[in-house]
C-alpha cells in the first residue's frame, strides 16, 4: 500500500492520546478523538484503516460502539483494537463478541503496541492482496467463459480433421 494508513484513536485520556500519536505519527496518519460523538462525525467523511477504541468512553460504551460499527457494511471491515485498563477474561470476551480484533492494555508497553498494530496492518494488506487476486481470477474466468464457444468450435474442428481419412474429408471439414 503506497499511501500511509490512517489510525483513529478514540480515548478520553489525553495522555493516552499523546502516547498513541507520538508512537505512530511517523508511520501513520493519526487522528485522536476524546469522544465517540467527535469520532462518529469524522467517520462520515473519512474511514480509518485501524481504530483504537477505549472501552470506557464518557459518552458511549466502546463495546456497543464497536458492535454498531461491525453491523454497518460501510465500517464493518475496520479492525478495532480496544484500549482498556480492565485486563480480565470477561472484558476480552465482551470485546471479541462485539467484533474487536485485539486489546491494548494500559499502562502501555510501546513495543507491544507497535507489534499489535503491525500485525493488524499485515492482515489488512493480506486482505487487499486477496481482494486483488479475487478480482483477477474473476476477470480471468469471465474471459475464459466468453471464449469457451470459440474453443469448443476449434476442438470440434480438430476432431473432425483427425478423423478425416482423405483429402476430400479434410476439404469438407475446412468448409
Amino acid at each position: 500500500m503506497s499511501a500511509r494508513q490512517r489510525i483513529f484513536c478514540v480515548d478520553d485520556d489525553l495522555m493516552s492520546d499523546v502516547i498513541i500519536e507520538s508512537v505512530f505519527a511517523d508511520e501513520y496518519v493519526v487522528e485522536v478523538f476524546t469522544s465517540a460523538e467527535g469520532f462518529l462525525r469524522r467517520l462520515e467523511a473519512q474511514k480509518p484503516d485501524i481504530l483504537l477504541l477505549n472501552v470506557g468512553l464518557p459518552d458511549q460504551d466502546g463495546f456497543l460502539l464497536c458492535r454498531d460499527l461491525k453491523q454497518n457494511p460501510e465500517t464493518a471491515a475496520i479492525p478495532v483494537v480496544f484500549i482498556t485498563r480492565n485486563d480480565t477474561a470477561e472484558a476480552r470476551l465482551a470485546g471479541y463478541e462485539a467484533g474487536g480484533e485485539d486489546f491494548i492494555f494500559k499502562p502501555y508497553v510501546i513495543d507491544e503496541i507497535r507489534h499489535r498494530i503491525r500485525r493488524i496492518r499485515q492482515v489488512i494488506e493480506g486482505r487487499e492482496s486477496m481482494r486483488q487476486q479475487l478480482a483477477g481470477s474473476e476477470e480471468l474466468s469471465t474471459l475464459l467463459l466468453s471464449n469457451m464457444d470459440e474453443y469448443a468450435a476449434l476442438i470440434k474442428f480438430m476432431r473432425v480433421l483427425s478423423e478425416s481419412a482423405d483429402a476430400d474429408a479434410v476439404a469438407q471439414a475446412v468448409l
